[in-house]
């Protein structure tokens, strides 16, 4: 879309929510710009997070940024770093009155808003255009997003001076639609009470249950107010992590294991097998450096003992990783049902037994621990 001179591509949904390019044929000339930088058209190299970069183990020592950060605060690390020479993070944040993940940029709003894991398709906006007149001012910028989003700005800025721009993508699970998320959304609202940020991976460090391991769904109300939901006991979330509800194009994508970033951060969740006594509950994590840009970027922080190089083994489990793919005739059978019995519907059918138990046994949890 941001390819486009003519304004000629719109970005709609399709019937499971998901977005796509719709193309105005009326006013396309045929030059094909946007299917020479499509990532899934234009099969290109990249860097094998197992093979071919060094690795690291990283914790920040602030508890302020662990505590808002979904693992060990690696995005935090490098937008500052970008920050620090005057420059701009470009990243998705929700946008509650529109109802949708969007990418946006610290020019606008605090680095805070673009922290952590956000389970929803994120909406690009004229993100890339942005960026190139960014680096056409000379200025420093950092781009971190989907490695599918990553491989299509880079294909964006083939003809543009990219030698400021630092490039992060994380080992991703695939997304869901943003429909499906606004339709859950809908089911924690009221007329008079509106969810205006979401936090996918809620941590409150003072709390061993609100820890690293505990994936909590947190939602701001308009009011002020707040709720707190565990994994266990939301239907979108239990659908996420069982990857019956991903975009089409997320089961044949191998990218978790390869990249065309900079970097590539995840949650260092091989910490269990390679130290498991570093293991607080707090937050990891793991740091891939692909390009020789990248390590000169980070180098003098990771001088620092937040860091630590880690042994290929260390990162053996991405390999043992289970491909999407292996979900794709449960993924169709869900959506079916979707089309027919409705988002919600669906996902009662499916979870509705599991997590009454699973709000059984908290309730009977509590009052034996009141009972001691």
């Amino acid at each position: 879309m941001n390819i486009c001179k003519h304004n000629c591509i719109s970005m709609k949904n399709d019937e499971e929510g998901f977005l796509y390019p719709f193309i105005d044929q009326e006013k396309c000339i045929q030059c094909s710009l946007c299917e020479k930088i499509c990532p899934i058209l234009q099969s290109q190299e990249e860097n094998s997070i197992l093979e071919n970069s060094e690795n690291y183990m990283y914790k920040a020592g602030d508890l302020n940024i662990l505590e808002n950060s979904s693992s060990g605060g690696a995005f935090t690390l490098l937008a500052n770093l970008v920050l620090q020479q005057n420059g701009i993070v470009f990243a998705s944040k929700y946008n509650g009155s529109e109802e949708r993940l969007e990418y946006n940029d610290t020019d606008h709003f605090e680095l805070n808003e673009f922290r952590k894991s956000k389970y929803i398709e994120s909406n690009t906006l004229q993100v890339f255009r942005l960026i190139k007149r960014e680096l056409q001012k000379d200025r420093w910028t950092l781009f971190c997003g989907t490695p599918c989003h990553v491989m299509g700005l880079i294909n964006f800025l083939q003809n543009t001076n990219t030698s400021k721009l630092i490039t992060v993508d994380f080992v991703c699970h695939g997304v869901p639609s943003n429909e499906h998320f606004t339709t859950y959304k809908k089911t924690l609202e009221n007329r008079r009470k509106k969810i205006t940020k979401v936090d996918f991976r809620y941590k409150d460090l003072a709390k061993k249950e609100f820890g690293w391991h505990n994936f909590n769904l947190h939602v701001s109300y308009c009011d002020g107010t707040q709720k707190l939901i565990s994994r266990y006991e939301s239907y979108y979330y239990k659908a996420f992590v069982d990857n019956n509800s991903l975009r089409r194009s997320c089961y044949t994508c191998n990218r978790f294991k390869i990249s065309k970033a900079d970097f590539t951060i995840a949650d260092f969740w091989g910490i269990n097998h390679y130290k498991n006594k570093l293991d607080d509950n707090r937050g990891i994590s793991l740091i891939s450096i692909h390009t020789l840009k990248g390590k000169e970027f980070i180098q003098s922080s990771i001088n620092q003992n937040e860091f630590e190089l880690l042994p290929s083994a260390a990162i053996d489990y991405l390999v043992t990783r289970k491909n999407l793919s292996a979900y794709w005739e449960i993924r169709e059978k869900v959506m079916t049902q979707i089309k027919s019995q409705g988002y919600m519907q669906t996902l009662k059918n499916m979870y509705r037994k599991e997590i009454i138990l699973y709000k059984t046994k908290k309730v009977i949890k509590k009052i034996l621990h009141k009972n001691e």
